[in-house]
């Protein structure tokens, strides 16, 4: 849902000494800073209890990421402003799960009532494909590089509806109009036919690079397609190509993080002494205090404008602490 938000600080402090009234003429600070209609999305608050000790997570957006040390990663230009990230060997980041097909050769492609295909993968075994998954057929849509063995009818996501031998049915996505062509593809392989589950990183979901990749791409980027192994994106300046031999992240940190839902402004309130975590953070050294413990009126709080995936806050008093926060992406 899009909103705007205004956003209204002031500071204002005086130098009368205990027990006089506020005088205007003893102001030693005064500023006031007024953000007006900034653009958000989907404002959300919440209130809630977090015992002495305990921990909430306010929300996480992280996408599942098993990148480690074996793993080796190459950012190329597809053209223009789109980019690929490709594991090239190692571990790949289990961004989708692929299906398994072996022995594939010749693939028989039919039509039913321009709205269902069925995709007969000769000789092949299939193993773990589902209702639901998502079978791609190399062409330009899908950024590959020519040659296709496909026609270019065909080409594209295919949505899974049912499994039968050797035999795939497939449709379009309900925002897509159907296109499909009967056909018989020899001597095709894995490169252009391909299954993997819809779940995991999604289109329009984001990523941030750091660390072991280059200084100038440091960045944050929003997926335009994934596979298991591959996230294609656009990128508004241009970006070395590099290959990168990616760090272990227990030892160094995430190079590479995939997100969704972030959050860009974030407020909090408490009436107890509490620490927060954001993103990946493994610290717990952003501590709030409240002015005066327990006093709904004399809270500690923390404002923060900036990308935010993951927020985990933790009790540190002895008593239950109130929260009180408010999001917007």
């Amino acid at each position: 849902m899009s909103s705007i938000a205004n956003i209204i600080t002031q500071i204002l402090t005086y130098s009368d000494t205990v027990g006089t009234t506020d005088n205007p003429l003893l102001q030693s600070f005064n500023w006031s800073r007024r953000l007006s209609a900034v653009a958000v999305n989907n404002p959300d608050h919440k209130e809630l209890r977090i015992p002495p000790g305990g921990t909430k997570i306010l929300f996480d957006g992280l996408r599942t990421n098993t990148l480690n040390a074996t793993s080796v990663v190459e950012i190329s230009n597809i053209s223009g402003a789109l980019y690929k990230l490709a594991v090239t060997s190692g571990a790949i980041g289990g961004w989708r799960t692929l299906r398994s097909i072996t022995g594939l050769s010749n693939v028989n492609v039919t039509v039913n009532n321009d709205s269902v295909a069925t995709f007969e993968l000769v000789g092949a075994v299939l193993t773990g494909i589902q209702s639901g998954d998502v079978l791609r057929v190399a062409g330009e849509s899908t950024f590959d590089i020519a040659p296709y063995d496909f026609n270019p009818i065909n080409s594209g996501l295919w949505i899974v509806i049912g499994v039968s031998g050797v035999k795939i049915q497939a449709v379009r996505s309900v925002d897509e109009p159907f296109s499909g062509i009967a056909e018989v593809v020899t001597g095709t392989d894995a490169s252009q036919l391909s299954v993997y589950s819809s779940d995991g990183v999604q289109k329009d979901d984001k990523f941030e690079l750091s660390g072991a990749f280059s200084q100038a791409s440091h960045k944050v980027y929003v997926v335009k397609d994934v596979t298991d192994k591959v996230i294609y994106f656009v990128s508004t300046s241009q970006i070395p190509e590099e290959v990168v031999n990616y760090p272990d992240p227990i030892v160094n940190g995430h190079s590479l993080v995939v997100y969704t839902s972030a959050k860009k402004l974030f407020y909090l309130e408490t009436d107890q002494e509490v620490s927060v975590k954001f993103n990946d953070d493994s610290g717990d050294t952003v501590k709030i205090s409240p002015i005066s413990a327990g006093n709904p009126d004399l809270i500690g709080y923390l404002h923060k404008f900036g990308s935010c995936y993951k927020v985990a806050v933790r009790n540190r008093s002895v008593n239950t602490a109130k929260v009180l926060y408010f999001v917007a992406e």
